[in-house]
């Protein structure tokens, strides 16, 4: 709860809630761990549960949009988790769905650990149409197979959940590591404006730094402001400059300028100066194993 309200705080105004698995007295197995399906006659009353969750949420001024009622379906495990065949996942869908839909969230699924397994949970839904009524958002991990194709659905797609597993984990800010280098900037690219964040109200834009060990992404903000995530991978501070074409200018008319945002091992995004485009371009120094994010006006 402290989490969500702290999101909130910072402008998010989208949560998913997702269920690993419903109370065992609702189950197959008796437990909510290793796996087991829901019993057909405890369908409704899980909705119940679910919406009452939320409810709960909302009584602390957190408001749950979107609510799972299975994660990873397609496997069973020894911590929570719940298994449906697509099938299976059609029926829960249409027992489920007109409550959820009552309490006003949009219900999801199905978090399946294979991305190819959830595009049969997806052709599934998408087959009934009562199911297919129900279902705002249709969500996949790709653990097991890559996300590298569209699921069968006109309906929003979500890549809700993905690590790079194994033991690529390092606790340093930046990892190390080419995961930890991805994630770092799509953190970053949100989108901080003052007062709060933008969240994924960013449209990417292309970028280059032209420098070896530099990493460039660049957005642009729906309240107009543009940002640029760039991580310096090297030892060495680089002197970087960038030709920002169209953004010689603030969108009154005058010189762009903005602020100049630190990630590394001693800060934590804290603004360290700020930034200025002259005659379109913006020069920006790049301490070693940081990461650097300019928000310009």
């Amino acid at each position: 709860m402290w989490l969500a309200k702290e999101a909130k705080r910072y402008g998010v105004t989208r949560f998913y809630a997702d269920a690993w698995s419903a109370p065992g007295y609702m189950k197959t197995n008796g437990t909510d761990a290793n796996g087991g399906t829901l019993k057909e006659e405890w369908r409704r009353a899980y909705a119940n549960y679910l919406v009452q969750y939320a409810t709960f949420y909302r009584q602390e001024g957190v408001r749950i949009t979107d609510l799972g009622f299975t994660n990873e379906p397609d496997l069973a495990t020894s911590y929570a988790s719940m298994q449906f065949t697509p099938r299976q996942a059609v029926e829960a869908v249409k027992a489920i769905g007109p409550t959820v839909r009552r309490a006003g969230i949009n219900l999801v699924c199905c978090d399946a650990a294979e991305w190819d397994e959830q595009a049969s949970y997806s052709a599934a839904t998408e087959a009934d149409k009562e199911a297919a009524d129900q279902v705002a958002v249709h969500t996949g991990h790709p653990y097991v197979t890559p996300s590298d194709q569209p699921l069968p659905t006109s309906r929003r797609t979500w890549m809700s959940e993905w690590s790079p597993n194994g033991t690529t984990w390092n606790e340093a800010w930046d990892g190390q590591n080419k995961a930890a280098a991805r994630s770092a900037s799509v953190e970053g690219g949100g989108g901080r404006r003052a007062g709060g964040y933008d969240g994924l109200a960013a449209i990417r834009v292309a970028a280059d730094s032209g420098a070896d060990g530099v990493k460039t992404t660049a957005f642009r903000n729906r309240n107009g402001q543009r940002v640029l995530e760039i991580l310096n991978t090297g030892e060495d501070t680089v002197r970087a400059d960038y030709a920002l074409r169209g953004a010689g200018t603030s969108a009154g008319g005058g010189e762009a300028r903005g602020a100049v945002y630190r990630t590394d091992d001693t800060h934590a995004f804290s603004r360290v100066g700020a930034a200025r485009v002259r005659d379109g371009r913006l020069a920006v120094e790049l301490p070693g194993r940081s990461l650097t994010t300019v928000v310009l006006r």
